[in-house]
């Protein structure tokens, strides 16, 4: 199952504001207006832009997971909420790829292929 596997390898919920495991899709964007003020506005599942869709790496994950592991609690806290990912045994395995080990999800499959 989906949720089971993504907090097995680190991740956080898809009701996370960064829900994806596979990129860096987030619940809310910043739109600048055409009068140079900007606006936070909630895309959430609903952005179909994959044009823009800006794919994880195994890098990022390991530095984001590395991070959170080394970190004071609170200092944890805050990564995790920026990168929705934490430290997980399976890191420990050099071939382990937390992007690409994972089940891929009902969006990534039928938009991607």
């Amino acid at each position: 199952d989906l949720p089971g596997a993504r907090k097995f390898c680190g991740f956080r919920s898809f009701k996370h504001t960064v829900f994806c495991n596979l990129c860096w899709c987030q619940k809310y964007t910043t739109v600048t207006k055409p009068d140079g003020t900007e606006e936070i506005v909630k895309t959430g599942y609903n952005d179909f832009d994959t044009e823009n869709w800006r794919p994880r790496t195994n890098d990022e994950c390991r530095h984001w997971a590395t991070k959170w592991f080394d970190a004071s609690k609170q200092d944890a806290k805050a990564y995790f909420q920026t990168s929705a990912i934490r430290w997980s045994e399976l890191l420990r395995l050099p071939y382990f790829d937390p992007t690409r080990m994972i089940v891929v999800d009902p969006m990534h499959n039928l938009l991607l292929g």
